[in-house]
């Protein structure tokens, strides 16, 4: 499972099977949409074998906290720390505010794409509302708009003038904002600390930074501080121990391949894997263990 048709998972799940089937796997593989918050779920319930995630939302099913109303404990990890993925609100360049606390403060009725609220960037959304006091009901109420998109929809929402701004979760540069900054002038709307340090000491997200290069199109004078959290595949734990270690082995042994399939890819180092940040604590599947232990990984 990969992420929402248009969005970075998507083209880094299609990179990766075609990766492992041209090595000579007997895998039949097939690439589905999927989503941050959906993909848990989805694994451990066997509707598919692998999945994209992060951390967050795997640890939340795990234990069934919030949005999940269920534990879904049969999720294992073949790895995390792939990429970050981080947090970004863009909005027209004609916006009248500056930063994303204002539009509450000021009750302003801003019109917003974001992924849907199924998803994790939806959910990540509905969390950075909360912690300023406010919600998507008072945005409505004040005149504003809620679009709820995927990634190109959200695209064409900006392009077409429907929508002020998206905010979303994804890699480095975001495919989305790469488009709608060729014909459109953007800025960032920057989170304030207090909101960052609110959302990150409630729901264990990371600290990241995008840095003012990552956009040629939407200028920042000095690196940008957000939400981040580390993305990797999990697996349900019933996939064999073989099959998870071919898989696992394939991957890791073609990282020069892996890390042309997408710009986010081009931190997918091994060596920096198995001792990435904000990995969490998913236990690793015994097929991507025997592979790490093989090789002389201590990957936790």
């Amino acid at each position: 499972m990969g992420g929402p048709v248009g969005g970075g998972w998507y083209l880094i799940s299609g990179g990766i099977a075609d990766i492992v089937k041209k090595q000579g796997s007997d895998l039949n593989i097939k690439v589905i949409p999927g989503g941050g918050l959906v993909n848990p779920p989805r694994v451990a319930s066997k509707d598919a074998d692998i999945g994209m995630s992060l951390t967050v939302p795997a640890e939340m099913a795990m234990i069934g906290d919030d949005p999940y109303k269920k534990k879904y404990e049969d999720i294992r990890a073949i790895a995390f720390g792939f990429n970050e993925t981080f947090y970004q609100v863009v909005a027209k360049k004609d916006f009248p505010l500056n930063t994303f606390e204002e539009i509450f403060e000021k009750n302003y009725p801003a019109k917003i794409a974001t992924p849907g609220l199924q998803t994790m960037g939806g959910f990540t959304v509905k969390k950075l509302i909360e912690s300023v006091g406010s919600s998507v009901d008072k945005l409505k109420a004040n005149g504003g708009a809620h679009y709820q998109a995927n990634h190109s929809k959200q695209a064409d929402l900006v392009r077409d003038g429907q929508a002020d701004m998206i905010m979303t979760l994804l890699q480095l540069p975001a495919p989305t904002l790469l488009e709608v900054s060729t014909v459109r002038d953007l800025k960032f709307l920057p989170l304030s600390k207090e909101t960052i340090d609110k959302v990150v000491k409630a729901y264990g997200y990371g600290r990241g930074v995008i840095s003012k290069d990552t956009y040629k199109n939407i200028p920042l004078e000095k690196d940008l501080p957000t939400l981040t959290m580390a993305s990797g595949l999990i697996v349900n734990k019933d996939v064999p121990e073989e099959v998870v270690y071919n898989f696992t082995k394939t991957l890791f042994e073609n990282a020069d391949k892996v890390r042309k399939i997408h710009p986010s890819m081009k931190t997918f180092i091994p060596e920096n894997i198995v001792k990435a940040k904000h990995r969490g604590n998913i236990k690793l599947h015994p097929g991507a263990e025997r592979y790490f232990k093989e090789k002389g990984y201590d990957y936790k």
